[in-house]
């Protein structure tokens, strides 16, 4: 208790149990409070947050091709952390969470059964099954990795070549200065950390649908609070095991086997599958993606005075920014010993991939399966005993092994968020901690699990009475914190960017400094 970081953790733990206690005094109308908040939100400020992704973007692809991407965290001397597939595994791992399992199969049928009227396209035609996997590769690809790469790419820096706080208010303390240490830098902190438990809940909420319905596809019916209760609870007893090991050990034995589970997946799908539809209709939808790329990050649905913007890509970007302030520390704690370069590739570039293929072959047998079979995918749908998180299982019974597979898939469910709860609630840990330095990254676990105890309630609160429309308005109000936090670390990347651009080889500007000059 003596290095708790009081500023932080009292604004913000004070904030989410006054949040839990108001929601369960009366669910009505702290349901209806945030769908208004949520309105305000989509119908004042989405231009900023597709603006500022948009961005982000762009800022990734100058360092990529820049001198500044020759840069080595850490410095010329700085030895990695941890080996390239290891990296690779734990970052795409704890970046992802539970998105890919839940939504790839769900929402590539609801685009193209029910496409917006943004999109013009007809449902249930060659043009929707394009324009839904475009809008997929808008939500999962490069601009997500781009948010996040931005805040921990400046962190990273910043902490270990400039050897500032472990802290959110690191992040932007190379625009602000001295004015981002002290109460400011705190408060900063402790809104960051509101932010992402918010988010954490939000997405959680889909790892328990996720799960409660695969148990439902292999044993029969799941409608039981206490079954949620139960689910919550494995998912962060799971996530506070392995996180007690530590980075070393506890995360990466579970980010290596959650990436050899997709792998496993990818492979078995896509080669059971239509393959050659599958691989056709990425590769001509990636077409449009790329073409219309400006145009499907910058939907805000104002022209046709549609609301679907609000509840799908302006509610991704706020859940990317929710996570990312939290996410950033982690990413960026471990990037030690490689290049800007290396980290962008790592981070960025793979895992987009990754995340096309994903998308492709999940989201595309899902297309196939119900132009093949009119109806079929979208009675899911509609029902609401079975809906979203349903659907993926559905998809298995038209392949071998089904039970087999659908008892896999539950524990990729599993683990999958896991993987992610655990590195962000050592960040958070160690943001609510004094003395976390690069060479001593150890939080208190009595902090891990007040979080995580925060994280699961509020997901089973969303759970039981809110339901995936309140969970996406969440999003969008958790991601309004995040969002400002990822403006000044735009700007404060920037002015790294700009310093670097003065140095001939782009490297010793951000050698780092020695104790006591920062």
């Amino acid at each position: 208790m003596k290095n708790l970081q009081k500023l932080v953790f009292l604004p913000a733990s004070i904030a989410i149990v006054l949040t839990i206690a108001i929601s369960l005094g009366n669910a009505e109308n702290f349901s209806a409070l945030v769908g208004k908040l949520n309105g305000a939100i989509t119908n004042n400020i989405a231009w900023l947050f597709n603006g500022t992704a948009v961005i982000m973007v762009l800022l990734c692809l100058y360092a990529l091709f820049s001198k500044v991407g020759n840069v080595r965290i850490g410095g010329e001397d700085a030895e990695p952390l941890l080996s390239r597939f290891k990296w690779f595994a734990v970052s795409l791992t704890t970046v992802i969470a539970m998105g890919i399992v839940f939504w790839p199969v769900a929402e590539a049928v609801t685009h193209y059964t029910a496409p917006s009227t943004i999109s013009g396209v007809t449902a249930n035609t060659p043009e929707a099954a394009l324009n839904s996997m475009a809008v997929l590769f808008v939500h999962w690809t490069i601009t997500p990795y781009a948010i996040y790469s931005v805040l921990a790419m400046t962190f990273a820096l910043s902490f270990y070549n400039l050897r500032m706080p472990f802290s959110i208010s690191t992040i932007i303390r190379p625009l602000m200065g001295k004015y981002a240490d002290g109460t400011g830098g705190r408060l900063v902190d402790s809104l960051g950390t509101f932010s992402v438990v918010l988010g954490m809940s939000a997405t959680m909420v889909s790892c328990i649908m996720a799960i409660a319905q695969g148990v439902t596809a292999v044993g029969g019916p799941v409608g039981n609070y206490a079954i949620y209760a139960l689910i919550a609870v494995g998912i962060l007893l799971l996530a506070m095991l392995t996180s007690i090991s530590g980075l070393q050990k506890g995360i990466q034995h579970l980010a290596r086997i959650n990436t050899w589970l997709y792998f496993f997946a990818l492979a078995f799908f896509l080669v059971a599958g239509p393959t050659s539809y599958l691989i056709n209709l990425g590769t001509e939808s990636l077409g449009l993606f790329i073409d219309e790329f400006f145009q499907r990050n910058l939907v805000t649905g104002a022209a046709h005075s549609d609301p679907w913007a609000g509840y799908w890509t302006v509610a991704y970007f706020g859940s990317w920014f929710a996570w990312a302030p939290i996410t950033c520390l982690f990413l960026g704690r471990i990037a030690k010993g490689y290049t800007i370069r290396e980290f962008l590739m790592m981070n960025l570039l793979l895992p987009a991939f990754f995340g096309w293929l994903w998308f492709s072959v999940f989201g595309g047998t899902g297309i196939f399966m119900e132009a093949a079979n009119p109806g079929s995918m979208k009675a899911v749908l509609d029902d609401p005993n079975r809906g979203f998180g349903q659907l993926i299982y559905v998809l298995f019974d038209g392949y071998p092994g089904a039970y087999l597979n659908k008892l896999i898939y539950i524990f990729i469910c599993l683990i999958s968020f896991a993987t992610a709860a655990n590195a962000n609630l050592d960040a958070l840990g160690a943001l609510c901690t004094t003395g976390i330095t690069p060479e001593k990254t150890v939080s208190p676990i009595w902090l891990k699990v007040f979080w995580g105890a925060c994280i699961g309630t509020m997901a089973y609160m969303g759970m039981t009475y809110m339901g995936l429309d309140a969970i996406r308005a969440l999003f969008n109000m958790s991601g309004l914190p995040g969002l400002i936090i990822a403006l000044g670390a735009c700007a404060a990347f920037v002015k790294v960017i700009m310093l670097v651009k003065t140095e001939a080889n782009g490297k010793s500007i951000l050698e780092p400094v020695k104790d006591g000059q920062n």
